[in-house]
């Protein structure tokens, strides 16, 4: 009997421990920074997470978040020196996940997830490759940067972006594919040194209504637009191009800026001859010192309406530019509004003074009055 006191009274402070010792899955100060390889096992008892997870650093070598479905919060990993593993199998959902300056980081896995509204990724000098949502994602992806990595490969990276997708300074990048059918509106893309990419594949692009960057990219010779009809954004290809075609162009009601050090007469020729409307300026062998065979140094730069009837106006205007036009337009809405202030401080006068009239004849009113009461008081007193 004593014997079965005791292992109750055991059991009990037991369980005091367990539940004095129970990990926080939702602390007060929104976020956890991993210190230690324990404080990674403690964390992962958490399937839903409420807060922001940080690895310190000095942390541990290898990170694993086995266990954890769920982040209400962010994966905020920055400077942590040692870290050369991270990863989740079972993590489905992140706010945002922020990867930056992590020397040794060289396996990156997280294949399960499908929900996370930003990414951000620079400074990752020994990740040659990662496992990341391989699955169909749920949502839409606001921003995505990768900068400055050793990653080979962003074959996982192919869902439209709602804010802005910046690749640049990837070293080892070699292909990158655009799988999706627009850009849109408000979303921007955007190529930047990367001295090993060769291919950016737009073929499946019908229209960009967003904006499309692609610059300084050395090894990026060829772009073929072969479905694109409509630019409605903004378009700046720069770099050392030889082909870039766009067969079914039809509308530029956006801007449209192509500049190579190669020869690119062949697109600026095709399109001056489609008489697309709207803006668009294209630049053949933009540091040639002399013009070469079938091209020149010299931009083709090409503005026009959706009708005639502005160029034909500009004909009959008794020789005036538009430069000018827009000049005499400029100086007579200037002098209006100049003639508006003059009017409104001039009636604000006149008004003041009309104020002060009448409370001046008020004044005089109430004296007058003042001095007949007197005097009948003073009369009824004689009286």
């Amino acid at each position: 009997m004593k014997l079965c006191g005791r292992t109750l009274v055991c059991s009990g402070i037991l369980g005091l421990i367990g539940v004095v010792g129970a990990f926080d899955c939702a602390p007060s100060s929104k976020s956890y920074t991993i210190k230690t390889a324990q404080d990674a096992a403690d964390i992962i008892t958490c399937p839903t997470f409420t807060g922001s997870i940080i690895v310190a650093a000095d942390g541990p070598k290898t990170v694993s978040l086995d266990g954890i479905s769920s982040i209400l919060g962010n994966i905020d990993i920055e400077n942590s020196a040692q870290l050369q593993s991270l990863s989740s199998s079972t993590l489905t959902a992140v706010a945002s996940f922020t990867l930056n300056n992590l020397p040794k980081l060289s396996n990156l896995s997280f294949p399960a997830l499908t929900n996370f509204s930003s990414l951000t990724w620079s400074n990752l000098p020994s990740l040659t490759e990662c496992t990341v949502a391989t699955g169909a994602v749920q949502g839409e992806i606001q921003d995505v940067t990768i900068y400055n990595t050793s990653l080979k490969a962003l074959d996982w990276l192919k869902w439209p972006i709602g804010t802005g997708l910046n690749i640049s300074n990837n070293a080892n990048l070699q292909a990158f594919d655009i799988p999706y059918s627009a850009i849109n509106a408000g979303s921007a893309l955007t190529f930047s040194n990367n001295p090993n990419l060769t291919t950016i594949d737009v073929s499946r692009l019908t229209g960009i209504y967003g904006g499309l960057d692609v610059t300084s990219n050395t090894q990026v010779l060829q772009m073929a637009f072969d479905n694109l009809e409509i630019i409605g954004g903004f378009v700046q290809l720069s770099g050392a191009f030889t082909n870039v075609s766009m067969p079914a162009m039809s509308r530029i009601t956006g801007a449209f800026t192509v500049r190579s050090t190669g020869d690119i007469t062949n697109l600026c020729n095709s399109l001056e001859k489609q008489q697309l409307t709207g803006h668009y300026t294209c630049m053949p062998n933009a540091d040639a010192h002399t013009t070469t065979s079938g091209g020149s140094a010299t931009p083709t730069s090409t503005s026009t309406s959706d009708s005639d009837d502005s160029s034909e106006a500009d004909s009959n205007n008794g020789g005036l530019g538009r430069g000018e036009i827009a000049g005499v337009v400029i100086a007579c809405i200037v002098s209006a509004i100049l003639a508006l202030v003059a009017a409104f401080f001039y009636f604000r006068r006149r008004l003041r003074a009309k104020v002060q009239e009448i409370t001046q004849k008020k004044d005089a009113n109430d004296s007058d009055s003042s001095l007949d009461r007197h005097s009948r008081k003073s009369w009824s007193r004689r009286a």
